[in-house]
């Protein structure tokens, strides 16, 4: 099986017949603050929480004549997803924490806050019509942690949930989110396999790769903002 590297930071691609361009890496826009009561904030004046939604990118090149905006991840495995603290992910969510995104929506009665929720996804908003399935490696007692070879997958390929957007050939891949008190300069780490086609019966290609995130640093007195004895909760709005 053939293997190259591409320009994705510490990625490899192999396909099952013939070498897959399309495929760029894992990436995000990188961290931004969020409040418990919905509201954005800068992290680095004290927003209290950091989060970050993270993607598999594609480019616009053709692969064995498939078109390039009908490539379709289908699955994650062998994920390590970590914090360079080893500091836990925030969960909010109606199962009180499961990772699953279809638990993950907008409930404030309920405790569950998506915009400072953990969770992973296949594409797709987060919500009771999400098809994403957890697989068995994804081992929900560790609670804010992800497991070691974690992964997950569409229960319904033919729904098309995983194909990438068609303005930024992205596939939406899951939300981390870490209270922000003391977490400026500390980073995330997401390294998978992955697997995606160009719809069903066009065969299924198989890619690896990595990369790191780090929150930025909080200005001087911005932890003050927060508190010194933790964050304040705040009935959202709305």
């Amino acid at each position: 099986m053939r293997v190259l590297a591409t320009i994705g930071a510490c990625t490899a691609l192999a396909a099952t017949s013939a070498l897959s361009a399309d495929f760029v890496g894992f990436e995000s826009d990188g961290w931004y603050g969020m409040n418990l009561d919905g509201s954005s904030a800068d992290i680095v004046s004290g927003a209290e929480f950091a989060v970050i939604d993270i993607y598999a990118q594609f480019d616009d090149s053709e692969t064995d004549g498939f078109a390039f905006a009908d490539s379709t991840v289908l699955s994650i495995f062998d994920a390590t997803i970590e914090m360079s603290d080893g500091r836990s992910f925030k969960q909010a969510d109606v199962a009180g924490g499961s990772w699953d995104p279809k638990f993950s929506f907008d409930l404030p009665s309920a405790g569950s806050l998506p915009w400072v929720d953990s969770f992973v996804a296949i594409g797709g908003d987060p919500g009771a019509t999400n098809n994403t399935n957890l697989d068995p490696n994804f081992d929900p007692s560790t609670g804010g942690f992800v497991a070691e070879g974690a992964g997950w997958f569409t229960g319904a390929p033919e729904a098309l949930q995983g194909r990438v957007d068609s303005e930024n050939l992205q596939t939406f891949l899951g939300r981390f989110v870490v209270t922000n008190i003391d977490a400026g300069g500390e980073s995330i780490s997401f390294s998978a396999s992955m697997s995606y086609n160009y719809g069903i019966g066009t065969g299924t290609y198989f890619e690896t790769g990595g990369d790191s995130w780090e929150i930025p640093v909080p200005a001087p007195g911005a932890l003050a903002l927060l508190g010194l004895g933790g964050i304040v909760a705040r009935r959202r709005r709305g």
